[in-house]
């Protein structure tokens, strides 16, 4: 009976004993969990910081490899030894793209003193990547915000043709044909940029598209839209010559008829139902801004019509032709096919909606400057549409964001 005894007691002893290494084991790898974590994201903010700070002073200290390595070395460096981070070995890999004006690096870990993970984790314990890229400076013609969509802009048949003078075209969507142009049809801009790919000849695209750019914050996401209150007019549909006056149009707005109708300086709230012109009707007005809400708030301007609309010079809808709730379903459709144009001064903002320009007509050429941002924008039928950047040559104000900001840099990975 002794003896069973003492084994039992001598069990006891080495099942404490286990029982003791598991438990510090365990703590051990919850402390180099932590450990780990901490230095990983200590690890990619250092790298972060470094290649921000890179791609920023590259177009005045130049290009040069050894140049901007030496920038992200030192912010790395300098974060990494204030994180006290001793005993571990850093690696560190840079690559300037200057064609693309983006530096990539590459950070690794070696050797770090973990209590049970280095016995786990061989080198490179952590890697840890970071890109950035200098945002064009180029001021916003066209901005397609869909992140991911097949021909988020689209040039059908017919010779469709969009002309940015001195300014960009950017579409947001990933996907490899996110720009979709038909032959013989035209894209030209001082700059094309996809964060996706094209499908289209080079030729007919001029500058060749940058792919794989960042993609662009839609500019205008902070705006706020204009306040209103309850209803001043019901379903109303203007048959004859007429001047309408800024309010709430419930139920929508429908213009048809060979007339003309003149729209009063203001803001013009098209709530729960269409804005619809046809029939041969014109529709002109001076600083007026359309804010387009609720059910079945959409447009369309048929091919018999004319508009000649300059939006607001102040007020909240200052520079705003046309915006689109963002509380709106997405996919909405709103299409311009008038057969002129040629005068939308102004931001046609449709963060939800598509935007369809159609028939064989001249699209803004008239305008100082018209700048188009939507989630995604197709034409065809043969449109000309010519977007100026000429914002000197009014006193209507483009808004922040849309107009050039040098020096913008962006992460990009």
């Amino acid at each position: 009976m002794m003896r069973f005894i003492k084994d039992r007691a001598g069990g006891f002893s080495t099942s404490f004993a286990l029982v003791g290494l598991f438990l510090a084991a365990s703590v051990g790898v919850a402390v180099d969990y932590s450990i780990y974590a901490n230095q990983r994201t200590a690890m990619k903010q250092s790298l972060e910081t470094g290649v921000l700070a890179a791609v920023r002073e590259a177009p005045v200290q130049g290009w040069d490899e050894d140049t901007i390595a030496a920038v992200v070395d030192s912010y790395v460096d300098a974060n990494l030894r204030k994180a006290s981070f001793g005993g571990a070995e850093y690696v560190l890999d840079v690559e300037p793209l200057p064609e693309r004006g983006r530096v990539r690096a590459t950070l690794w870990q070696n050797d770090h003193g973990y209590f049970v993970l280095g016995h786990f984790r061989k080198n490179p314990q952590i890697v840890v990547q970071a890109e950035a890229a200098i945002v064009s400076s180029a001021n916003i013609c066209v901005l397609a915000l869909d992140g991911s969509a097949p021909a988020a802009l689209s040039l059908g048949k017919a010779r469709t043709s969009l002309t940015a003078r001195n300014c960009g075209v950017f579409v947001n969507s990933t996907d490899r044909h996110a720009i979709h142009v038909e032959r013989q049809s035209t894209l030209s801009a001082s700059q094309i940029c996809t964060a996706g790919g094209y499908d289209a000849r080079l030729v007919d695209m001029r500058p060749q598209p940058q792919v794989d750019c960042p993609v662009i914050p839609d500019p205008l996401a902070g705006r706020t839209p204009p306040s209103f209150g309850a209803c001043d007019y019901r379903d109303v549909a203007v048959d004859r010559d007429a001047t309408l006056h800024p309010g709430v149009y419930c139920g929508g707005l429908d213009i048809n008829g060979s007339i003309e109708v003149k729209l009063a300086p203001g803001i013009y709230v098209i709530k729960d139902g269409p804005w619809t012109i046809g029939g041969n009707a014109t529709l002109s007005g001076e600083n007026v801004g359309f804010y387009l809400t609720g059910s079945g708030s959409t447009m369309s301007f048929e091919n018999s019509s004319n508009i000649a609309l300059t939006a607001p010079r102040d007020g909240p809808m200052a520079g705003m032709l046309i915006f689109e709730d963002r509380a709106s379903p997405p996919d909405r459709v709103f299409e311009i096919s008038s057969k002129d144009a040629e005068m939308l001064l102004g931001t046609i903002y449709l963060p939800k909606g598509k935007l369809y320009v159609r028939g064989k007509n001249r699209f803004a050429g008239a305008a100082a400057w018209t700048a188009i941002i939507a989630r995604e924008i197709v034409a065809d039928g043969g449109p000309a549409i010519e977007l100026n950047s000429d914002y000197a040559a009014t006193d209507i104000p483009v808004p922040e964001g849309v107009g050039a900001v040098d020096g913008q840099v962006r992460l990009t990975q």
